[in-house]
């Protein structure tokens, strides 16, 4: 009898505690919402989607770039950029597709910038010159910032395994 009381206790504790924690955001999430946007977001579907640029499901290198703050004034190839995104990549992305997902982010959170990634980011504004911004190609200057050509509703292939992404529990 007490077994099954400590059982059942667990349970709803465990409940309790994700339907508690279900809403609430990383730190780098609550950060960037206050820096980037002065906006308060609670809740992780609507954090993804205002990310999620080009509205296809899922964020990719371009869209990671520009959460961190890393698509202005940088060359994306530069070393500290590769070594941001590449550990939100190892974090976050469990089928290793290189496309995070709503399911692989409410999984996992975003990794904040460390102190040694933003003084690599330091050094690098300080030693090149600030150049011209890298514009959005998907963005078309004469149509006044309307997307150009089709959107791409899907990055991933139908016959892909997403086995990663679902839990055990939910698996046929």
């Amino acid at each position: 009898m007490h077994l099954e009381k400590s059982i059942i206790l667990s349970v709803l504790l465990s409940i309790a505690t994700s339907l508690v924690t279900a809403n609430v955001q990383g730190e780098f999430e609550q950060q960037h919402m206050n820096e980037a946007h002065q906006i308060e977001v609670t809740d992780e579907v609507t954090f993804f989607k205002l990310h999620d640029i080009d509205g296809d499901g899922f964020w990719d290198e371009k869209e990671l770039q520009s959460m961190y703050g890393l698509e202005r004034d940088i060359d994306p190839n530069t070393s500290h950029i590769k070594l941001i995104i590449d550990r939100v990549y190892e974090e976050m992305d469990m089928n290793k597709d290189r496309f995070i997902s709503l399911d692989e982010y409410i999984t996992a959170k975003l990794p904040s910038i460390t102190a040694r990634e933003e003084k690599l980011e330091r050094e690098y504004k300080k030693k090149e010159p600030s150049s011209p911004p890298v514009k959005n190609s998907k963005r078309d200057s004469t149509s006044g910032g309307k997307k150009a050509g089709p959107i791409v509703k899907n990055k991933r292939s139908n016959s892909e395994n997403v086995q990663g992404v679902i839990p055990n529990k939910f698996r046929a």
